[in-house]
């Protein structure tokens, strides 16, 4: 029965996170979450041999729809703690064009957002 409502909470976390950060943070993060999605496709594609996910939808073997868009809402939420994390530790509005310094919040966001949120997903 959990498992059901993990399917089902799969399907709707992505509508969920878009609509969130467009209500309170009025942000539009759709093409960070098509982008993560479809990252999470390639990397879901290429490993799945080595996961047995046990969802009644799928859509190539086992894998299903809902944790491919998982990998967009990983995504969505460590680029936005990167750009937070970027504004707070060099003093920053916003994020400065070209700034290469933003992949040292980008390697410091990672595993904030992906470490917790794969731990769930186990």
């Amino acid at each position: 029965m959990t498992l059901i409502f993990m399917e089902i909470w799969s399907y709707l976390q992505a509508p969920l996170t878009a609509y969130l950060f467009w209500k309170l943070a009025k942000r539009n993060v759709v093409g960070d979450l098509i982008a993560g999605t479809i990252i999470g496709m390639y990397i879901e594609f290429a490993t799945e041999p080595l996961w047995d996910y046990h969802f009644r939808i799928t859509i190539y073997k086992d894998i299903p729809p809902g944790i491919v868009l998982g990998w967009g809402i990983m995504f969505t939420l460590a680029v936005f703690i990167s750009e937070e994390l970027y504004k707070i530790l060099f003093k920053q509005h916003s994020v400065l064009p070209y700034d290469k310094r933003i992949f040292i919040t980008d390697v410091l966001a990672a595993p904030i957002v992906g470490l917790p949120l794969e731990k769930i997903g186990l």
